[in-house]
């Protein structure tokens, strides 16, 4: 979810008396980290499979055509990367939300 739809999803529940926006980060930090690791899961699959294909098309146990598939497998690999590493981000962003809440819930 993006922090949009959670800012939104507070806002509404705010106003008819409805939960702490903390609850709602920290719900969708435990989403993300699962998503995460999802991901990284896939992208170390995709990564063994397209260098065990490489290697046995240089060590010529196949054919070099299949060199193509390992060269798409890495390509998937590394927008694998990119979207694990957008989900840290926001993960990161919505720590830091979560810290700001606390201070000023301190400060009050």
């Amino acid at each position: 979810m993006s922090s949009v739809f959670i800012y939104t999803l507070y806002n509404i529940a705010y106003k008819q008396g409805g939960f702490n926006l903390e609850i709602v980060i920290k719900e969708e930090i435990v989403s993300l980290r699962s998503d995460s690791n999802s991901l990284f899961i896939f992208f170390m699959a995709v990564l063994t499979g397209s260098t065990a294909v490489l290697f046995k098309v240089l060590t010529n146990e196949i054919t070099a055509g299949f060199a193509i598939v390992s060269a798409v497998g890495l390509a998937v690999a590394f927008f694998v990367l990119l979207l694990i590493l957008k989900t840290r981000r926001e993960i990161d962003g919505m720590i830091n939300k979560l810290k700001e809440l606390a201070k000023e819930r301190e400060c009050r």
